[in-house]
């Protein structure tokens, strides 16, 4: 009789399941939104830079309405947020991945506050 809750014979994914979240978050929404490979940073003075044509632009020009938000269950280093991205300059589209609360850093913190959002969303924070 094998004990299913012994680690035998079950691999965990070496990038946990933080990881393991952010990867199926991504997925669905390239499944559901036809979104590209583009990648994306936050760098200073709340700007994205572009990694495809090297560009950036201001994080108040990306519609954050329709962010997926992750949160890990005790985890703090968890929480982070997949905001799609389309490049105003090259028209490359992507997940920017951005941390929140405790272990964001300073230009994602000011990133999420630059970032568009409609009145109705604006209220339910």
């Amino acid at each position: 009789m094998t004990d299913s809750s012994s680690p035998q014979g079950s691999e965990a994914p070496a990038s946990g399941p933080a990881a393991d979240s952010l990867t199926k978050a991504i997925a669905a929404r390239r499944d559901r939104d036809d979104l590209g490979h583009g990648q994306f940073q936050v760098v200073d003075d709340a700007q994205i830079h572009c990694l495809t044509c090297g560009k950036q632009f201001p994080g108040d020009q990306v519609d954050a309405d329709d962010i997926d938000r992750l949160e890990g269950a005790s985890d703090p280093a968890d929480l982070s947020m997949v905001v799609p991205v389309h490049c105003p300059h090259c028209d490359t589209s992507g997940p920017l991945i951005v941390r929140y609360g405790p272990e964001a850093s300073a230009q994602e913190a000011d990133l999420l506050v630059a970032l568009r959002r409609s009145p109705a969303e604006r209220g339910r924070s």
